[in-house]
């Protein structure tokens, strides 16, 4: 604990403190037991360290965690105690600090194991409890997001339970910092969803039966899930819960924050892929021109809507019965200029560059 000390003493800026960071490392990686002790016994009796001090020691605990071997020299009951503390540590935090950010990644590098992805799910739904109408803190929705993107097989056996407490929140989301992390958690769900069905059923099972703390879902959704490998039969799962979430979604498209908007258009494509055959028929009145007046309009951020329009797309297509054939001329010519100009190759043409990869593959999917 001394260490911990000292180094919460020294400003950010100096280099020292990093040399201590990394020296704390190399203990935490040799001895990780005695570490992950020494750091929550810190934490637990400094309550007033600021937040940025806070977020030091989460960071650093985060670094020896992430080192391959650590987390399988943690006990059980070790383990507990970390996830627990940074769930704490990330709900009691200021969302604009580092310390939510560090403590969501303490967490997340947990749960890309299976040995502990159940128990850091446990601990985010406690804090996310059934039947409320307000959204949980914003890193616990971010930090959901995290782990659906790191750990699909891991995660999705959860997503039902998830989506139940979801829907009840997403009409009073009134604030765009919510909606931009709810649109975003849901595209990552949905994500997570085709993914986890492109994984073999063996994958499943082997990894499943290494998990702790999994047993709180209920036992014949989880065998449900596992022994349906066809990615339509997956997707179809969840298409009347996703069905619900389309709506809300679907309004935040008028926010004022062009971010919010941009995200909102990139889950509504990713949503298209989830919902029924029929919905999404029912709904291309309203969705080709939400996209092409969207995909004019945003710039900064195009790239996002682009994507959306992508799986807007990869849906349609995969329906014989869905009447693209109307629309599908004006999207490809809302689309040709990107595809037609060559992004220069800076760093600053990155997010160019993509918007550009998109809308080829947009043609790919059309033609």
């Amino acid at each position: 604990m001394a260490m911990f000390d000292c180094a919460v003493t020294l400003n950010s800026g100096e280099g020292t403190r990093e040399d201590v960071a990394e020296s704390l490392c190399k203990i935490g990686i040799e001895q990780p037991t005695v570490f992950l002790s020494a750091a929550y016994t810190f934490l637990m009796q400094y309550s007033k360290l600021t937040g940025q001090n806070r977020a030091f020691v989460l960071s650093t605990v985060n670094r020896v965690l992430e080192h391959n071997q650590t987390p399988e020299d943690l006990d059980e009951q070790q383990a507990l105690l970390i996830i627990n503390l940074a769930t704490q540590e990330m709900t009691l935090s200021k969302e604009s600090d580092d310390w939510p950010q560090a403590a969501c990644n303490v967490l997340v590098t947990l749960a890309k194991r299976s040995r502990f992805v159940g128990h850091v799910m446990e601990a985010l739904l406690q804090k996310f409890p059934p039947g409320q109408n307000s959204s949980p803190h914003r890193y616990i929705v971010l930090t959901l997001a995290n782990i659906a993107e790191h750990n699909a097989v891991g995660f999705v056996p959860f997503l039902t339970d998830i989506l139940s407490r979801v829907i009840s929140v997403l009409p009073h989301i009134k604030t765009d910092i919510y909606r931009y992390a709810w649109a975003h958690a849901l595209r990552a769900f949905c994500e997570s969803v085709r993914e986890y069905a492109s994984v073999s059923n063996i994958t499943k099972t082997e990894y499943n039966d290494n998990c702790i703390g999994v047993d709180s879902f209920d036992n014949d959704e989880k065998s449900g899930n596992q022994i349906c490998g066809e990615p339509k039969i997956v997707q179809k799962n969840y298409a009347d819960q996703m069905e619900l979430a389309y709506d809300p979604v679907f309004s935040w498209l008028s926010a004022k924050d062009v971010k919010v908007r941009a995200e909102a258009a990139n889950c509504i494509g990713e949503l298209c892929l989830m919902i029924s055959p029929k919905r999404l028929i029912d709904e291309m009145r309203k969705l080709v021109p939400m996209f092409l007046n969207l995909h004019r309009k945003i710039n900064t951020e195009q790239h996002l809507v682009t994507q959306g329009l992508c799986r807007f797309l990869e849906s349609a297509c995969a329906d014989e019965s869905c009447p693209l054939d109307a629309y599908l001329e004006d999207i490809l010519n809302a689309l040709f200029p990107l595809v037609y100009s060559v992004a220069e190759q800076t760093v600053a043409s990155n997010i160019s560059m993509r918007n550009q990869s998109e809308a080829f593959r947009c043609f790919h999917v059309a033609g």
